[in-house]
């Protein structure tokens, strides 16, 4: 092909000159063989893709996976929640008895040098208990003989004691008498209580506060509520969810022996006391009948009661 021009391509094609002949018009070849044919783009459908079966089983399968996982973060979360409520539950009961214990141990403080029987741990009508003591020391002299067993008790001062207040007069004698005062006047603390004797001075007689604290139940929806209540004082709850709540009083024996301490003589034998406290944890489950509570006890044994022993 001496002399003749080459083709060249123009715009995808190639261009023949005129004088060469249409056998001659191919393009040259750049290299072996292999490379006189250029190869055609690949058509998208001639590859392979995923079946609708397939892909319905790919989805079962994810939707298992994260279900399963779903389910395993419910029942870690429930089980978290049901050791948080136990933990609450035992710590409402361990704070419930904290409370009971301080103020059972003031029992009879200031009050347990009277020679009067004075009864300062009193069972309640209704399960619960009532608890006395002195704590602030108020205490007042007979002024004079009184000649009445009503009206007021005359006092050689009458600076701290107020209307509404619980106050034993005592004497040498072992006589007592608990009166709520009415009022209180310079010398004079009246009340509204028909005493058992007309106190003298010569047997000693005197005036003290009692403050009683009193812990009992009181109904809410299906459990109770442990009330703590201060003298005249609006109640306060102290547990909320108990269940019940148990008082055992052990008397002055040894070794000391239950008891069920119903007459004066009974309580002036108390020594020690246990208690027992159930309480239920807040959240249910519904459609179970499973009760989840917690029990503490604790038993106490007032240092001033051991002192009257």
């Amino acid at each position: 092909m001496t002399g003749v021009p080459p083709a060249l391509p123009v715009e995808g094609r190639w261009k023949v000159p005129a004088e060469v002949s249409r056998s001659e018009s191919e393009p040259p070849s750049f290299g072996g063989p292999e490379n006189r044919r250029i190869p055609m783009p690949v058509r998208l459908e001639d590859q392979a893709g995923f079946s609708l079966l397939e892909l319905l089983v790919a989805s079962l399968m994810v939707v298992l996976v994260v279900g399963g996982m779903l389910l395993i973060l419910e029942s870690l979360r429930d089980l978290h929640r049901d050791q948080q409520q136990l933990i609450d539950a035992q710590m409402t009961a361990r704070l419930a008895l904290d409370q009971m214990q301080r103020d059972i141990q003031q029992a009879g403080i200031g009050l347990l040098g009277l020679l009067a029987p004075l009864t300062v741990i009193e069972p309640r009508d209704d399960g619960g208990i009532d608890i006395r003591y002195n704590g602030d020391n108020l205490t007042a002299r007979l002024a004079a003989d009184m000649g009445s067993t009503t009206g007021y008790i005359p006092v050689d001062d009458e600076t701290g004691f107020a209307a509404g207040m619980v106050v034993v007069i005592y004497d040498g004698t072992a006589s007592y008498d608990m009166v709520t005062l009415t009022s209180v006047q310079p010398g004079q603390l009246h009340h509204a209580s028909t005493l058992s004797k007309a106190y003298r001075v010569d047997d000693g007689a005197a005036v003290k506060r009692v403050r009683t604290t009193s812990y009992y139940l009181q109904a809410v929806n299906d459990n109770f509520s442990l009330q703590r209540q201060e003298d005249d004082e609006d109640a306060q709850p102290v547990a909320i969810n108990v269940r019940s709540l148990a008082i055992t009083y052990y008397h002055d024996s040894n070794p000391p022996q239950t008891f069920s301490p119903v007459t004066l003589a009974d309580q002036l034998r108390i020594r020690a006391i246990e208690l027992d406290i159930v309480v239920e944890t807040e959240d249910v489950r519904l459609n179970t009948t499973e009760e989840r509570t917690v029990g503490l006890s604790m038993r106490i044994t007032p240092r001033s009661l051991l002192l009257a022993s």
